[in-house]
């Protein structure tokens, strides 16, 4: 293998490991970025449901000195649901002993069950879901409320879709960047390793050359000393 040869996959190497690394880095960033921006407008929308929720039933508790019926809050989960279905997001609310709303579809509801062990609206999880990803946030009412578990869901199947675009984006990137270095560095190291690109020594003379040199230096020198 030719010196060239050697030096362009050398440094081809090195610049796609570089490339590479780099656009895996972006995507990587960007992706825990929509995560964080995607789980914390999750749990504004959860603190925001839970806390009118807990104003309504109080207020309502004061005025009538018992809590709500069901079908009032039924009623009342009902409006936000209705808003937040177009958004992909899903509610439960579950009383003491038995389910009171949930929207949640059929093919998720019975693996986004609330779980006893959280006892506040604090963190969020993701879970695969007969392979659709959820952003799951369960949490307790609180107050005289606390044996109310409120569950929040969102389908995250359309981020997880733009991140695989993105994904697919970068892939592009990458070989068209790839295949046009792999050109450049090519016809470089040609052009400086070519014969017509190295510094050339100046052609031998022919002995038949000297000896005319010569011949002519003596009769030079002769007619000078006749004179």
């Amino acid at each position: 293998m030719k010196f060239w040869q050697k030096t362009f996959i050398a440094v081809l190497v090195v610049f796609i490991v570089f490339i590479n690394l780099c656009l895996y880095l972006i995507a990587r960033y960007y992706y825990n970025l929509d995560m964080k921006r995607d789980a914390d407008r999750a749990l504004g929308e959860y603190h925001f449901i839970s806390n009118s929720l807990y104003q309504t039933l109080d207020s309502l508790y004061f005025r009538e000195q018992t809590i709500p019926v069901p079908d009032y809050m039924q009623s009342f989960m009902r409006s936000y649901a209705d808003y937040y279905a177009k958004q992909q997001v899903y509610l439960e609310l579950r009383g003491p002993d038995k389910l009171i709303f949930s929207n949640v579809p059929s093919a998720a509801e019975s693996q986004l069950k609330a779980q006893t062990g959280v006892q506040a609206g604090d963190a969020s999880r993701t879970e695969l879901v007969n392979g659709t990803p959820y952003l799951v946030i369960i949490g307790n009412i609180g107050g005289r409320y606390k044996d109310y578990t409120l569950t929040y869901a969102r389908d995250k199947s359309e981020l997880y879709e733009a991140q695989s675009k993105l994904t697919r984006y970068l892939i592009l990137v990458s070989m068209s960047m790839e295949i046009a270095l792999a050109l450049v560095l090519l016809l470089l190291l040609r052009k400086l390793t070519s014969p017509s690109g190295l510094c050339r020594k100046p052609p031998l003379k022919s002995p038949g050359a000297y000896i005319t040199a010569e011949s002519r230096s003596g009769a030079e020198t002769s007619s000078m000393t006749w004179r």
